[in-house]
């Protein structure tokens, strides 16, 4: 008799263990998914911010044209060439960079929807919600149903942003390196 009672407590020790891994690991997922979109989203505004004010600095530059400094921008090919080359690799990476932190829900509404993604509610009323709400919390599957798909599209959603981060950082280098490169090839 005590043998099965010791059974029976191991069994639900086991069973209470397994559900907390489980809650551990949506957990712990959810935030390490969430982490990653904010260090892009970082990323990305470090991008933004050092591309505005090289955008700015030669845009001023451009603009500058003084008995003090005899400098055209139309006619001295030897500065020109490299401003521009370094304007358009900056506009570019930008704009990636910007595309990066721009909110999408695209992700959340093609064939793979989940119900607790606000845009699926968002026009629902309170009553409608609350029930599907009470749907999904019935059983443990719908509940793993739901974070599985947010699970997924929010990995998603991380593959984007850092693709689209990558890029922008490999613009702005391949744009310092061809405006360096221009500017000593006319330089010398």
């Amino acid at each position: 008799m005590e043998d099965e009672n010791i059974s029976e407590n191991n069994k639900i020790k086991s069973d209470q263990t397994k559900s907390n891994a489980k809650e551990s690991l949506y957990r712990i997922t959810l935030q390490n998914q969430l982490r990653s979109i904010g260090i892009v989203d970082q990323k990305a505004n470090i991008i933004i911010g050092i591309n505005t004010i090289l955008i700015s600095i030669v845009m001023a530059t451009v603009g500058l044209e003084t008995s003090f400094i005899k400098f055209n921008y139309y006619e001295n090919l030897a500065l020109s060439l490299p401003f521009t080359i370094l304007l358009l690799f900056c506009a570019a990476s930008g704009i990636v960079a910007i595309l990066v932190v721009m909110p999408t829900a695209k992700v959340w509404i093609k064939e793979n929807p989940s119900r607790l993604f606000f845009r699926n509610f968002e026009n629902m009323k309170i009553a409608d919600f609350k029930l599907d709400m009470l749907e999904i919390i019935k059983s443990n599957t719908s509940i793993y149903d739901s974070l599985d798909t947010d699970i997924f599209l929010y990995g998603q959603i991380v593959r984007r942003k850092f693709r689209l981060v990558r890029l922008a950082y490999i613009l702005f280098m391949y744009g310092l390196l061809l405006t360096i490169g221009s500017f000593f090839a006319l330089h010398i």
